[in-house]
């Protein structure tokens, strides 16, 4: 009778080992199911950030590029404007100096003309002086 116990309770023990280990694989085989998944999940995330920043590295290199050649249209035509100015001033200059000979050219003529009238006047007087010895 005691080995029948003993054998009874031997057999109850392995069932409930057995019933044990079946629950344990059933918890294992959806936690395995639920791992996998979430990887496939992390795996296509990774995926689409990949491809996001792809993407937004294209763009921010196409709007990088687009920049650099905005800055230096930019640059050439402050350049382009600068040597105008600079052009401007000289010409500028060079009519300044060209209406300061003529001023000066015109006064040298006024001058040359006055004295010419002076010597014409001083002229005119000799000779009238001469007509009437008594003026």
């Amino acid at each position: 009778k005691h080995l029948e116990e003993l054998k009874q309770r031997y057999w109850s023990m392995l069932i409930e080992q057995k019933d044990k280990y079946k629950q344990l694989e059933k918890v294992s085989n959806q936690n395995e199911i639920k791992l996998r998944q979430s990887f496939e999940s992390m795996s296509s995330r990774c995926q689409s950030l990949s491809t996001e920043l792809i993407t937004k590295n294209t763009q921010l290199k196409e709007h990088e590029d687009e920049f650099n050649q905005r800055l230096a249209r930019l640059k050439l035509e402050y350049e382009q404007q600068i040597e105008r100015q600079e052009k401007r001033l000289q010409l500028s200059d060079v009519t300044q100096r060209e209406l300061r000979e003529e001023i000066q050219k015109k006064q040298d003529n006024d001058n040359l003309q006055q004295i010419l009238e002076n010597d014409k006047k001083f002229i005119m007087e000799q000779i009238s002086k001469h007509e009437d010895p008594n003026g």
